[in-house]
């Protein structure tokens, strides 16, 4: 978890009350698969971690009384919250720490705003991050995203054969992160350009929460190229990883990134990554890690 800034010596381990109570969205979601990788990385370090789902609201609990109780927030407050008072007695005299990621510097959303003021301090993935959040006044603090074991010692396992002659480029995104900046378009787009003779490549786009309308865009943007291969589900831990460990290329041309998970899994396994040069996780993309795109991002597309 990096330097962490939790005084894990003040806990008083005999206590029947967990030491951290953790809020998230489900695990079905990119966000809440992010807050687990977390959860567990707390758990290694020895911390009893309750982890609960976020439902809208902070239950009236013995926990909030306490100051030496840690509730930590990993999931966003909603556009329909802009306007939403969230009151100091729902938050008692625990102590609670929100981990937030946004990707617009100079246009924080006013629902961060107005929860911001109930958090003791927030965490964010990425230098990026940092600048965004600095604005709502609570002490700000760099803790990078953790990447579980199983991921980098992927990079030992056997080299690929599956592909056997054919090339295959891969981008997976979440459309509830909105589809406008992770930017599938533009990897359609740049494939087909690339590639405009060639038939032993694939595109693979795994995506998850796309619309009806979004999906059918995508299908459009594809065309008659059926070279292209798009999947617009939930997939387990299992069948993702084997997506990632099926490619030869990882190319993610999105506009901006809080951290970019789904780069840094890619960079784990040892996949050549061609990204855009703007956004959280230029903390560990450079021109020595990565293929860096460097057009300004309205060419993105």
């Amino acid at each position: 978890m990096g330097n962490c800034v939790l005084n894990i010596h003040r806990l008083d381990m005999n206590k029947k009350r967990p030491d951290i109570v953790a809020y998230a969205y489900s695990t079905e979601c990119g966000l809440g698969q992010a807050a687990l990788m977390n959860i567990q990385a707390m758990r290694s370090l020895g911390l009893e971690v309750e982890h609960r789902r976020w439902e809208g609201h902070l239950p009236n609990e013995d926990g909030l009384n306490c100051p030496e109780q840690i509730y930590y927030h990993h999931w966003h407050p909603q556009r329909q919250e802009a306007s939403r008072i969230w009151h100091s007695g729902e938050f008692g005299c625990a102590r609670h720490v929100a981990y937030w990621a946004y990707e617009a510097v100079n246009d924080l959303p006013p629902e961060f705003l107005q929860l911001a003021p109930r958090m003791h301090e927030i965490w964010v993935p990425s230098r990026f991050c940092k600048e965004v959040f600095e604005p709502c006044g609570a002490p700000v603090h760099i803790v990078p995203h953790a990447v579980p074991d199983e991921i980098r010692s992927a990079v030992l396992s056997p080299p690929r054969t599956a592909n056997a002659g054919t090339l295959v480029v891969f981008f997976v995104f979440d459309a509830w992160s909105r589809l406008a900046r992770k930017n599938p378009e533009a990897s359609i787009r740049v494939f087909q350009r690339a590639f405009a003779e060639r038939q032993d490549v694939r595109l693979v786009i795994k995506a998850h929460h796309l619309s009806s309308g979004e999906e059918e865009h995508l299908r459009q943007c594809c065309g008659s190229d059926q070279r292209i291969i798009l999947h617009n589900a939930f997939i387990d831990k299992d069948a993702l990883c084997g997506l990632y460990e099926s490619a030869d290329i990882f190319l993610s041309l999105q506009r901006a990134e809080g951290f970019g998970l789904n780069i840094a899994h890619a960079l784990a396994i040892g996949l050549p990554v061609i990204t855009t040069a703007f956004g959280g996780h230029l903390d560990f993309c450079n021109e020595e890690t990565a293929f860096l795109v460097r057009k300004p991002l309205s060419n993105c597309v």
